[in-house]
């Protein structure tokens, strides 16, 4: 796929760069990137999209100390569910989903995260 991606007349990239702005009435219309590299402008781009690419690897080290990891990083849950085994602590798309890494997953998945979190919270307040 990346390798389409790049042959593509249309698609550029911006290597060592960041989003720092997206900017449009209504819609996307223009992208200021902010480079990673010392001394290099700011430049603005006109854009109707963008597209964010996450590499492969889970961005999970800030719960390291927390949960069970495999050998990659992902985060295990108890099967089928966003449960990490931590009281009140869920795990949900790309960060516990090796295999199918899918955009609708993490929706799927952040939604039960979010259902059990908020039954979490509601169990801690004092009935009234």
């Amino acid at each position: 796929m990346a390798d389409r991606a790049m042959k593509h007349p249309k698609i550029k990239f911006y290597w060592n760069s960041r989003i720092a702005r997206v900017t449009g009435n209504g819609k996307v219309e223009r992208v200021t990137l902010a480079s990673l590299l010392p001394n290099v402008p700011d430049q603005e781009l006109e854009a109707n999209a963008v597209f964010f690419a996450i590499g492969h690897l889970p961005n999970s080290d800030f719960v390291k100390d927390l949960v069970q990891r495999d050998d990659s990083g992902y985060i295990i849950t108890v099967h089928g569910s966003p449960d990490t085994g931590v009281a009140g602590l869920y795990a949900a798309g790309d960060v516990a989903d090796k295999e199918y890494r899918q955009a609708i997953t993490a929706a799927g998945e952040g939604c039960k995260a979010a259902l059990l979190a908020t039954r979490y919270l509601e169990a801690l307040l004092p009935s009234s």
